[in-house]
C-alpha cells in the first residue's frame, strides 16, 4: 500500500484500509426487491438487493488515518 497524507492532521504514512458502506441502503434495497417481487410476482426483482450490496462492496473503499480517524487520505504530495 502506498504512503498517503492526511488532510486534517498532516500524518504521512500507511493508512488503514476500511470498507465503508451504508447498511441502511442495503437493507432498503433488499426489502424493496423482496416486497416488489412478492407484490408483482416478478422473481427478477429479487436481484435488486444482491446487486446493490455487490456494488457497495466493489465501489466504497476508504483510507482512514490511523492518527486522527479522518476518512479520506490523499496521495502524498497532492496539495
Amino acid at each position: 500500500m502506498s504512503t498517503k497524507e492526511c488532510g486534517d492532521c498532516g500524518y504521512i504514512g500507511k493508512p488503514l484500509h476500511d470498507e465503508y458502506s451504508s447498511v441502511l441502503i442495503d437493507v432498503f434495497a433488499w426489502g424493496f426487491g423482496l416486497i416488489a417481487a412478492f407484490i408483482t410476482a416478478n422473481i427478477y426483482l429479487v436481484i435488486i438487493g444482491p446487486v446493490v450490496t455487490i456494488w457497495h462492496l466493489l465501489t466504497f473503499h476508504s483510507h482512514r488515518c490511523p492518527k486522527c480517524g479522518n476518512w479520506e487520505m490523499r496521495s502524498e504530495g497532492m496539495r
